[in-house]
């Protein structure tokens, strides 16, 4: 009998990683930007052909509609392009008054993805320096792993309970939020302005990507037909082609038999009837070889007839790959 998941084990490695989520979720919301970081990762997930699902029927969606690695992701965000190209765009027209961008060039080295904001703004220092993502986004990605084995019931060794209290532990030592101040928001102006450029930019990629979808949509069913349509003539070639291995295998099977018992034979008789076997060998392959000629060259005719299908496929991929990244460039 197979064995059964720990439900106990489970619910406590739950226990365990439940406080990191609520951490996190109250680092994310303290950015105050629950929307945009909501419709950004489902924009995410739509672009990469992840079905979503409505959460929350009806009701006003917030930071509890993100799940663990959502919330992970977010931390992972880099806006630099985006900031970059829109604040160079502006200097280009205001080339009278670059001194006055000294503050947004700076700020734009120092705030390159969410967590360069929140290291700054949203938590305490360790050590007296930022924490960076990176010191404890091992621990982190282990409390994740854990937490998703013990919400699907997964049979978990009896040793992941103090791993995971060990990793939880550590991330929650180094995520300690500040004192709330009245002048969050303030602090926050970049990266909203970054979020919904980044919003936007995800929103016109998508509305060209259905555009380009409907517009190849003809193609790819003209393909389809043509596949269909070259399948129907190369088939009897194919069928034609079966029946012939078939029908060698027929007329070359007795020779390889007697082959087989002439080679004991010669075994016995040692080395004199060796020059005879070669004989014979070369006689077969003089027999065979037009048998094989043709089947090679309809091989070839295969190939050549299912040329226009290999090249038709390879230029719809490069014209996706193209227009996909021109519109990520754009």
């Amino acid at each position: 009998m197979e064995q059964k998941p720990n439900l106990q084990l489970c619910l406590d490695i739950l226990k365990e990683t439940f406080p990191v989520e609520m951490r996190l979720r109250e680092v994310v919301s303290r950015l105050s930007a629950d929307d945009q970081f909501i419709s950004i990762i489902a924009m995410e997930k739509i672009i990469k052909g992840i079905h979503q699902r409505k959460k929350n029927d009806n009701k006003t969606l917030n930071i509890n509609s993100l799940d663990f690695g959502d919330l992970v992701n977010i931390f992972d965000m880099n806006f630099y392009d985006i900031r970059s190209a829109d604040l160079f765009s502006k200097m280009e027209r205001d080339l009278e008054h670059l001194d006055s961008y000294k503050d947004s060039i700076s700020r734009l080295q120092r705030e390159q993805t969410v967590w360069d904001v929140i290291k700054q703004f949203v938590i305490e220092k360790s050590s007296n320096e930022f924490v960076e993502f990176s010191m404890f986004k091992k621990q982190l990605d282990k409390v994740y792993e854990f937490r998703n084995e013990a919400a699907h019931f997964r049979i978990i060794d009896e040793s992941s309970l103090d791993k995971v209290k060990s990793s939880a532990k550590f991330v929650l030592s180094k995520i300690i939020l500040k004192t709330k101040t009245n002048n969050e928001d303030e602090n926050f102006v970049g990266l909203h302005e970054s979020l919904q450029n980044y919003r936007d930019t995800l929103y016109s990629a998508m509305q060209q990507i259905q555009a380009f979808n409907i517009a190849t949509q003809p193609s790819m069913a003209g393909l389809i037909d043509q596949i269909k349509d070259i399948n129907k003539v190369t088939q009897p070639s194919m069928a034609g082609l079966i029946d012939q291995i078939k029908d060698i295998n027929k007329v070359t099977q007795p020779s390889m038999v007697g082959t087989m018992q002439q080679i004991k034979s010669l075994y016995k008789f040692n080395q004199p009837g060796m020059a005879d076997f070669m004989e014979q060998i070369k006689d077969m392959n003089k027999f065979s070889q037009p048998n094989i000629a043709a089947t090679i060259k309809q091989i070839q005719s295969f190939n050549t007839a299912m040329q226009p299908v290999h090249e038709l496929n390879k230029s719809l991929h490069t014209e996706i790959e193209d227009k996909l990244k021109n519109d990520f460039n754009a």
